[in-house]
């Protein structure tokens, strides 16, 4: 019960509720989606992906392919760590969510979560804080693997990381709780998958710029 609790303080503190607007050692950290080749088998929650192995995007293919699309935390802080994501999804009717499969201790989905436009929050005990490399040799490189969907996507379509709807926020906290916003960092830390030939976005790495940052702009671009 201890363990439960402590669990559920720190997914309570490391999102939404401590309000600080201070930038930590976490302000690199991108919110980033990985897909699997069509057709594999049911993943695992260590997939041993890095940024720059990050597949982000499909070539133009028909009909449907089916695939395991990870949701994760990249360019973490391997001195503080990862403990806790914040964040929602967002797609077209073309792209189906059939399944989701948690790597987290603890989630806090809404009511409509995963489908479109739903939000999670995603925490790890302090025993299970992320802070192991990703890429041994290269500081900032701690990947935390909150989750995986299995989908369809029906024709060329994107699927979008986005602010979580109930606070208008794309949070990541570390081992401390303490939390980076990036809501709004240029060019963006939230990925987007691509498939069909559609095109996707790494914010995992070193990010290249992309259009527009705001909120509102991504809106714009799923059509709200």
């Amino acid at each position: 019960m201890k363990g439960f609790v402590s669990t559920v303080l720190l997914g309570a503190l490391v999102m939404g509720l401590t309000g600080s607007a201070a930038a930590f050692d976490n302000k690199q950290a991108g919110i980033a989606l990985h897909i699997t080749p069509p057709g594999a088998a049911s993943p695992p929650c260590n997939p041993g992906v890095t940024a720059p192995t990050l597949v982000y995007q499909t070539p133009q293919s028909s009909p449907a392919n089916f695939f395991w699309t990870y949701l994760l935390t990249c360019n973490g802080s391997d001195s503080t760590g990862i403990a806790g994501m914040e964040m929602g999804i967002q797609y077209p009717t073309s792209i189906q969510v059939y399944n989701w499969v948690s790597c987290a201790n603890l989630q806090f989905p809404d009511g409509i979560w995963p489908n479109s436009g739903g939000s999670n929050l995603l925490t790890w005990t302090l025993a299970n804080c992320n802070n192991d490399r990703s890429e041994p040799a290269v500081p900032r490189t701690v990947i935390a693997i909150g989750g995986y969907f299995y989908m369809g996507a029906y024709g060329p379509s994107q699927m979008f990381v986005t602010p979580r709807p109930v606070s208008g926020r794309a949070k990541v906290a570390d081992c401390s709780s303490r939390e980076d916003d990036l809501t709004f960092a240029v060019p963006s830390h939230l990925g987007v998958a691509g498939f069909a030939g559609a095109a996707g976005y790494n914010p995992c790495g070193a990010p290249t710029a992309v259009a527009p940052s705001t909120w509102s702009g991504i809106k714009t671009l799923i059509g709200e």
